[in-house]
């Protein structure tokens, strides 16, 4: 069994990766591909769309369109008990029901390969690399290969940066005492997300893109290349999502999270 894992890391079309792989769902089974879905929620939800098609007046469930996300961070919430899953990803089970739940999924699917996408995953090294270690033992046979789209560090910083003022941070400006934060955390050091995952499976394929390529073919076709999967023909490419914060305006919005009540922040925000 072929296991493609994308392990982002954050703003480097990760999102778009994901959206693109939920819409496409039921045509990516059919063609021998699966991105499990995690919990009843999602696969409910897929199921519908199997037997009905799109169906817009249903609002999309987050754990289906962040399936792996919800999976990442349940994960990391059961092997530290002082992270916690996001708010957003409701209801839940229990790890092992998710990994149930993929088992399942391939055994009735019987698929050629098996994908999973997060940007959460860049972070299992430096919590715990037994979360690594997990995925391994969950999937004995499997043959792994890992994507990462790796920003130049710079530009990546200041996306990553001015996401944080998008959510609402008080932060210091990158010149002015905000950069030092960084030096130690996976956002500066990429070696920190990058050797976890080689000394745990030295066996793996790696595949390591210099993000300002991925952008010139577009994150989805170079994920189509770099994967070596056999994709089927006349998918549905989503558009960007989330995209970075202009750095023209972030001093606006760091000043405006600093100096105005959340509520004014925020509109000044969007």
């Amino acid at each position: 069994m072929q296991f493609v894992i994308f392990i982002g890391p954050h703003k480097v079309g990760s999102s778009q990766l994901q959206d693109f792989l939920y819409r496409n769902y039921v045509r990516l089974i059919q063609s021998g591909l699966l991105y499990p879905m995690i919990e009843a929620e999602g696969l409910s939800f897929m199921v519908s769309k199997a037997i009905i098609g799109d169906i817009d007046d249903i609002p999309l469930p987050v754990n289906a369109r962040e399936a792996h996300n919800a999976f990442a961070y349940k994960m990391i919430s059961e092997v530290d008990e002082n992270r916690f899953v996001p708010a957003k990803h409701m209801g839940l089970p229990r790890t092992r029901q998710m990994f149930r739940a993929i088992k399942k999924q391939i055994e009735f699917v019987q698929p050629e390969a098996v994908i999973l996408a997060s940007e959460v995953f860049s972070t299992f090294g430096v919590i715990s690399p037994r979360l690594i270690q997990t995925l391994l033992d969950e999937f004995p046979d499997a043959h792994f290969r890992v994507i990462a789209n790796l920003r130049r560090v710079d530009n990546y910083l200041a996306s990553w940066h001015g996401e944080r003022l998008k959510a609402g941070e008080r932060l210091h400006p990158l010149g002015r005492g905000g950069l030092q934060s960084y030096y130690d955390t996976t956002h500066f050091d990429y070696s920190q997300i990058l050797e976890p995952w080689v000394n745990a499976m030295p066996e793996a394929d790696f595949v390591l893109r210099d993000f300002s390529a991925v952008r010139a073919s577009g994150t989805i076709a170079d994920f189509k290349e770099q994967s070596c999967l056999n994709f089927p023909q006349n998918l549905t490419t989503p558009a960007p999502l989330n995209p970075s914060m202009h750095r023209a305006v972030q001093e606006i919005a760091r000043r405006g999270n600093a100096q105005l009540m959340p509520e004014v922040a925020e509109s000044l925000r969007v």
